[in-house]
Formats: structure tokens, C-alpha cells, sequence
């Protein structure tokens, strides 16, 4: 039986896997972002999936997010990459289903429809 060598983690591989994990925290973080500010800024009634408008701000805010999370070097950078993680997954544990997810309050009274 052939036994395996353990691989030693050096410090430059503890260090890069550091900057991946920290770019796809980011990245998670700037996606969310992006899909909120995407729902703010396009209108109730042309928040289709297939429209670039829709899926271009998260994609672009994901892809700026990788990058920034891959540069970061300062602590202040990691308290807030930390800080954005968090708020991101507070955010996709409260809304799972989307914006629309519950029906909206009922209404007091009679509705009066105008003929």
C-alpha cells in the first residue's frame, strides 16, 4: 500500500488562497449589492430576467466586487468586506424568495371601483 505525501502549505499558498477567498466574499457582497440596486432602479413592471438592464448591474457589480476583495491589503478593507459579507447574507436570509415574496397588507373597508 502506497502511503501519500502530505502536502506543507507554504505561506505564499496560505496567502493566495486568502486573496481567492476574500475576492469571492467580495464578489458575493458587490453581486448582492448589485441585484439590490438593480430592483431599486428598474420599475416594478419591467423587472424581466432576460433584460440586460437587469442583469448587467449585478454582473458588473460582482465582477468590481472580485477585483476589490482580491486587492484588498489594509485591515480597514477587511472590517468592511466583513461588514458588506454579513449585510449580504442577512439580506438573501430574509428576502429567499425575492422582492415580491409576500402579498401585500390587506385593505381596510370596500373597494369602490368606478364604472
Amino acid at each position: 500500500m502506497a502511503t501519500r505525501k502530505r502536502r506543507k502549505f507554504t505561506p505564499q499558498f496560505k496567502a493566495d488562497a486568502g486573496r481567492l477567498l476574500r475576492a469571492l466574499l467580495a464578489a458575493f457582497a458587490g453581486l448582492t449589492g448589485g441585484w439590490m440596486m438593480s430592483a431599486l432602479l428598474v420599475p416594478g413592471d419591467d423587472f424581466d430576467l432576460l433584460e440586460p438592464r437587469v442583469l448587467l448591474l449585478p454582473a458588473i457589480a460582482g465582477l468590481l466586487g472580485g477585483y476589490t476583495g482580491f486587492r484588498a491589503r489594509a485591515r480597514w478593507q477587511y472590517a468592511l468586506l466583513a461588514i458588506s459579507v454579513a449585510l449580504s447574507v442577512a439580506f438573501w436570509a430574509l428576502a429567499p424568495s425575492g422582492w415580491s415574496a409576500t402579498r401585500p397588507p390587506a385593505m381596510r373597508g370596500t373597494i369602490v371601483v368606478p364604472r
